[in-house]
């Protein structure tokens, strides 16, 4: 490893989100390795193992239960990722938010904390704004100095035929504005845990858009590079914090601006530039414009019959029904996740579904990862 950087994962679900930032952090420059999953869900917890076995995720224990996860700073973690649970932000919910049983943010916060990682990188629904947690996360991050810049991504900015928005945030501690941390060397990484591949993950069937060609032309309903969006408190949806305590107060800057966050009147990013920082693009992702014969990255969309009939010829497989029934295969191509990710013997379809739809988009994380870092003094680490 000549840049390693460890990683604990926490509400790992099945992986969505740690493809995504393995990827990213390749892309920067760094050779990520996971040395702890945490994650309750019996099915979920299956579909890790299964593709930890197969090579496709780092070889790590998987803990259960975040509440008592004890790792202390001799374990070497420099950062930690997770999707702190939704359900009590979520418009399907009841929108508890910070006094919702599944609000674990304090667990998080602590593991930051108890292993003194530099880094943290969360998701979440967008409602994760205006029902109060950006607010209590905000304030523990001040507490400690820490920087953070955040903003809303959705699968639709890298080409999929569909929106599913998500929350993200980047959030790095007050050391690196004096140059003050520095990776773990290599030999100690390799002493906390031996990992797996840890490649990028993609099906052999699909498609490589690796070096696709990208459009110029900003992708309607997919790029907001003006309006300011407010919840009923008067958070924004995005913006930076700046938890410099010099003058003895925090500060916290938005704006509407996904290219210049801490600029106001800054016109933000063509939607080709932004696609063009994820290693998925919309051109060339769609059923209708992939070459004959090959499996497109994304899905067609629905009204597309040409793209589909000609891929149901082929791959039968990825039929969005069989027998009447929503397919999960089907689904996991919709999430930008190998087809079989999830296909684990002893679970039912209704599992794999059910999983499918708490899961993260990998190539949304890549592009948030990507994004928020680009914006952060953590670039030339």
């Amino acid at each position: 490893m000549d840049n390693p950087i460890s990683i604990v994962s926490l509400c790992s679900g099945i992986g969505g989100l740690d493809i995504g930032v393995g990827n990213a952090l390749r892309s920067l420059g760094f050779d990520p390795f996971t040395i702890c999953y945490v994650e309750r869900e019996a099915f979920a917890c299956a579909v890790l193992e299964a593709n930890m076995e197969k090579g496709a995720l780092d070889a790590a224990p998987v803990w259960t239960d975040v509440r008592s996860l004890q790792l202390c700073e001799s374990a070497g973690v420099e950062m930690v990722i997770g999707g702190i649970p939704c359900q009590d932000f979520s418009i399907a919910g009841k929108r508890a938010g910070t006094d919702g049983a599944r609000w674990l943010w304090p667990d998080f916060w602590r593991v930051v904390g108890d292993t003194n990682a530099k880094i943290l990188f969360i998701e979440n629904v967008p409602g994760f704004v205006s029902v109060g947690g950006l607010a209590a996360v905000l304030s523990d991050l001040a507490g400690r100095g820490w920087d953070a810049q955040w903003d809303c991504f959705s699968a639709a900015e890298i080409g999929a035929p569909h929106k599913r928005e998500r929350f993200f945030m980047l959030a790095y501690s007050a050391c690196f504005r004096n140059g003050t941390w520095r990776p773990i060397a290599e030999g100690q990484a390799r002493r906390i845990h031996t990992v797996g591949t840890g490649g990028s993950v993609e099906h052999a069937d699909c498609y490589s858009l690796s070096e696709p060609e990208r459009s110029e032309e900003k992708r309607t309903g997919t790029v907001q590079t003006g309006a300011v969006v407010a919840d009923a408190g008067g958070v924004r949806r995005r913006g930076r914090h700046y938890g410099d305590a010099s003058e003895g107060e925090w500060e916290i800057q938005t704006t509407g601006s996904r290219g210049s966050l801490g600029d106001a009147v800054g016109e933000g990013f063509q939607g080709s530039e932004l696609r063009s920082a994820c290693n998925r693009s919309g051109a060339a992702a769609h059923g209708s414009t992939c070459e004959p014969g090959k499996i497109p990255f994304w899905p067609p969309c629905p009204e597309d019959r040409e793209a589909w009939e000609r891929i149901v010829a082929i791959r039968p497989d990825l039929a969005p029904s069989i027998e009447g029934r929503l397919n999960p295969r089907f689904v996991a191509w919709l999430m930008g996740i190998p087809f079989d990710w999830v296909e684990i013997p002893g679970y039912s379809r209704i599992d794999a579904l059910r999983a499918l739809g708490n899961a993260v988009v990998p190539a949304t994380a890549e592009l948030a990862l990507i994004t928020l870092w680009n914006k952060t003094n953590l670039g030339n680490l």
